[in-house]
């Protein structure tokens, strides 16, 4: 994953190098010959690429990581470098974080948290709802099909204490993740089996704004990542 991020870092400061600032703004001019046109340039300044983007207003610069990718120093430095949001890759999804009813393995989940809280970074969370990496437990009910109320019972339990626990750290959700296949209708999955369609991911928003009290960022990820988000 980190090569992958060295290899889009090159290219992106590649094309800071060759874009032609507006002829009619000066200040673009003298903000253009300040920055890196080579490796050697690169590696004699502390900038990064959320010090081009991110604080000139345009976007966020972020990376998804596990956990472990903090014990890596080189990793580490690069991230610090030129991220300044951060995504849990797969340490907030329901079968890491709470894969027994009731019993939360916070620890991943955590530690990228708190990282990103002391090196002055976003959090996304991501994802409360998925179709994959989910326990078998929630669907379940004494070796019988669960009902669509427990199963939400369960979803809203789960929502409250993991949005609860992050609350003011983490600046948005993902709150569904893929719940349209790439056929365009909706994802027939266990979740949608049991709780329905619209009502099922209306009742997913309005409990996390419940849970959060607070206007945030909510997306609900209704195709491939890559291909289509709905958000509010």
């Amino acid at each position: 994953m980190m090569r992958k991020l060295i290899y889009i870092i090159t290219g992106v400061l590649i094309l800071i190098s060759c874009e032609k600032p507006e002829a009619d703004d000066p200040t673009d001019q003298g903000d253009e010959n300040n920055r890196p046109k080579n490796l050697e340039d690169y590696n004699a300044t502390s900038d990064g690429l959320r010090d081009y983007f991110a604080e000139d207003g345009y976007f966020d610069i972020g990376v998804a990581i596990e956990p472990r990718v903090l014990d890596v120093t080189e990793e580490v430095d690069l991230i610090i470098r030129h991220m300044n949001s951060l995504t849990a890759e797969n340490a907030m999804k329901w079968s890491s974080i709470e894969p027994f009813e009731g019993s939360f393995n916070w620890t991943g989940a955590d530690r990228i948290v708190d990282f990103a809280s002391i090196n002055g970074m976003k959090v996304r969370g991501h994802t409360l709802c998925w179709h994959n990496q989910v326990p078998d437990w929630i669907f379940q009910d004494n070796g019988s099909t669960a009902s669509k109320e427990l199963v939400l019972e369960r979803l809203r339990n789960h929502i409250s204490a993991v949005v609860g626990r992050y609350k003011g750290k983490v600046y948005a959700w993902d709150v569904v993740n893929e719940a349209i296949d790439d056929g365009g209708g909706y994802r027939n999955n266990t979740w949608y089996a049991i709780c329905g369609k619209i009502i099922f991911l209306k009742h997913l928003e309005q409990h996390v704004r419940q849970t959060w009290k607070q206007n945030f960022s909510i997306t609900i990820i209704m195709q491939h990542p890559l291909k289509s988000a709905v958000q509010s």
